[in-house]
């Protein structure tokens, strides 16, 4: 599998997020995170999203060193919160991590961004600009929707910011879903603050803004498709209906059609060449 393949929508994204379209389109659940990879637990939101740029080399050469140099001296500016890791993937060694991303045959050097909870938030193909590395940098609504859509499950986001007894209710009720057996281990809730500045870019990539009223539940499926948005007070057996319906639009294990999309209805859009 090559890193186009597993990380299929990283690639030429207009949009950070764009109904995380930056998502991976993995054919199948990724595997257990490479124990280079430090993560820490996605709903742990006392723990800072630390970010660490994996920088993937085959040749020693002028222009594998001069992209490495671009790539410190740009991340440098970023602070304690970004570090940067080299893998020679010729090194018996990298191994595991190499075969994880599938980036043994990806044109190099190439660069991934990971966050703290494990999500890859973008890839940097050669060439690239060194000030687009700070495109990897995304919100920890970001980082939590594109680490469960890379591990193909659905994504319940709840925009929350009205101050209403109805927000607590609506996110409470999106949360019981995962006491649901049919949903408990397929799909991933995110509460999601309207009024934070952080989480700007989701908002828009759903359509929606921090003028939000009353609270609203988006839902996406890998590789970023939005397929449901239900406004105000909604209730558990409300959403679970659009989950269900979703998860018939999909092939056995949550996939249909290239690169493990869902397609609602069955229909799933054409390729884009």
């Amino acid at each position: 599998m090559t890193i186009r393949t597993r990380f299929n929508g990283l690639f030429g994204s207009a949009c950070m997020i764009a109904l995380a379209a930056t998502a991976v389109a993995n054919s199948t659940a990724m595997g257990q995170q490479p124990s280079l990879v430090a993560t820490t637990t996605q709903a742990d939101s006392s723990q800072p999203l630390t970010f660490q740029y994996l920088f993937f080399w085959k040749e020693h050469d002028t222009r594998t060193q001069n992209a490495l140099d671009a790539t410190q001296q740009e991340l440098a500016k970023l602070g304690d919160d970004v570090s940067v890791k080299q893998i020679g993937i010729k090194d018996p060694a990298n191994a595991e991590v190499v075969n994880y991303y599938g980036v043994s045959r990806a044109p190099m050097p190439l660069v991934l961004c990971t966050a703290s909870n494990g999500a890859v938030t973008k890839a940097f193909v050669t060439p690239f600009a060194a000030s687009q590395l700070r495109e990897g940098i995304v919100s920890r609504g970001t980082a939590a929707s594109l680490k469960a859509l890379q591990e193909n499950k659905l994504v319940v986001l709840c925009a929350i910011g009205s101050g209403t007894a109805a927000d607590q209710t609506t996110l409470s009720n999106a949360i019981a879903l995962k006491s649901d057996q049919r949903f408990a281990k397929s799909i991933e809730v995110i509460a999601l603050d309207v009024h934070d500045p952080n989480e700007a870019t989701l908002l828009a990539g759903v359509k929606l803004n921090s003028t939000l009223t009353e609270p609203t539940i988006v839902i996406l499926a890998p590789p970023g498709k939005q397929l449901a948005t239900l406004a105000g007070l909604v209730t558990t057996e409300q959403i679970a209906e659009k989950l269900v319906a979703a998860q018939s639009a999909c092939c056995p294990g949550g996939q249909c059609g290239p690169g493990g999309q869902c397609c609602p209805g069955g229909q799933c859009e054409p390729q884009k060449k």
